[in-house]
């Protein structure tokens, strides 16, 4: 008798492309999901993820700030892509805020 056993199971290829409906709510709970995680991280650290992100150097950054940065880029991208589909289907609104003056 075998010491192991095949199973299947399913999997998404990476060239697979799908669609899904996302609500405004979900939108917003991504987004604060998104800020929360990013807020505990130090802001100088951000900033060295993105840009090594923007210039496709994550490979360069010290191995414990790779994952740092691919969660970055990740959520950045999916963020992004929800952006441009709700502004695509018209459904972007203008919402005021009030945010302190510079100076």
């Amino acid at each position: 008798m075998s010491d192991t056993k095949k199973i299947t199971i399913d999997t998404i290829p990476p060239e697979a492309i799908t669609t899904i409906k996302v609500s405004g709510m979900f939108y917003k709970k991504l987004m604060s999901v998104y800020m929360s995680y990013f807020s505990k991280l130090d802001q100088l650290k951000v900033i060295e993820l993105g840009k090594a992100i923007g210039t496709a150097k994550i490979d360069e950054l010290p191995e414990e700030d790779q994952q740092d940065a691919v969660s970055l880029q990740t959520f950045t991208i999916l963020l992004r892509t929800l952006d441009e589909a709700f502004k695509a289907d018209g459904l972007m609104v203008p919402e005021e805020h009030e945010i302190p003056n510079e100076g």
